[in-house]
């Protein structure tokens, strides 16, 4: 069940989980890191791991001599992606549902929440042309002016 406190950011889950609503990912995924590193599941949430190929006789035998460095991987794939499911909301949720994969879906969210790197570089480059372009203009008051710098600032 989710509770939410007036000093936090984030509603968080029982476990302390914060849960993430569609705002302030960077946040969100800067909080949810630690969580990952602290039960060894950060290496699969930001590498992944590749399945066993079935197709010959050679690959069987060796996904035989791995079979339990796949169970661990499937393991720990599905602690992190429980807790990936955890830490969104019911309306974020459908969006990652049927994603079998924590790396599929901590990149998924990533990818819709923060953008591309070629997005952020763009977004980036539009809030610099708006901060030197402001300049007070002599019709404006300060308050006008304030604003202005707050909504380029926020």
């Amino acid at each position: 069940m989710a509770t939410t406190s007036s000093n936090t950011m984030f509603a968080t889950s029982s476990n302390h989980i914060p849960i993430f609503d569609g705002e302030l990912y960077e946040y969100w995924s800067a909080q949810m890191e630690p969580i990952f590193i602290s039960q060894d599941l950060w290496d699969i949430v930001q590498e992944g791991y590749e399945d066993p190929q079935d197709d010959d006789e050679d690959s069987k035998k060796r996904a035989g001599k791995q079979t339990k460095e796949y169970k661990e991987n499937d393991k720990q794939n599905a602690s992190a992606l429980r807790i990936i499911q955890q830490a969104v909301s019911k309306s974020i949720y459908p969006r990652i549902y049927g994603i079998k994969k924590a790396k599929e879906a901590w990149d998924f969210l990533r990818e819709q929440f923060q953008g591309s790197e070629k997005a952020i570089s763009i977004w980036r480059q539009s809030l610099l042309r708006q901060f030197d372009n402001l300049m007070m203009k002599e019709t404006d008051t300060i308050k006008d002016f304030h604003s202005r710098v707050a909504e380029t600032v926020n």
